[in-house]
């Protein structure tokens, strides 16, 4: 949000690419812009198929998956379901439950912390 000088709204938003500077004595991209209106669900669920095609990571890739690892490294982090829920824009704690991966409770089990 910072280097996109943001300060509320989307994260993820429309970008129109870069042009190049035709005025400097080399040719140079300048920075893209950002536009105001943000990505359709659809459009990150496709960028994000796209670069794990491109990348060779073999699975079903979404935007989906990406809420559900935020939510389980929260967790996993320490983060309580609360702060889950507000981050993720729930509408319940069971919801947010649901994502948390098992793995990350069992390596933060309470009675490891104490004993």
């Amino acid at each position: 949000m910072k280097a996109a000088n943001l300060s509320d709204g989307t994260i993820f938003r429309r970008i129109c690419p870069s042009q190049k500077n035709k005025i400097a004595p080399y040719p140079t991209l300048t920075r893209p812009k950002i536009g105001s209106t943000p990505l359709s669900d659809r459009a990150v669920a496709d960028i994000i198929q796209k670069w794990c095609k491109v990348t060779g990571l073999e699975g079903d890739f979404s935007d989906h998956s990406l809420r559900r690892g935020a939510i389980s490294t929260g967790a996993k982090d320490g983060y309580n379901l609360l702060e889950l829920k507000r981050f993720s824009r729930h509408k319940s704690l069971q919801v947010v439950e649901t994502y948390i991966d098992e793995a990350s409770i069992k390596e933060r089990h309470l009675g490891k912390l104490r004993f």
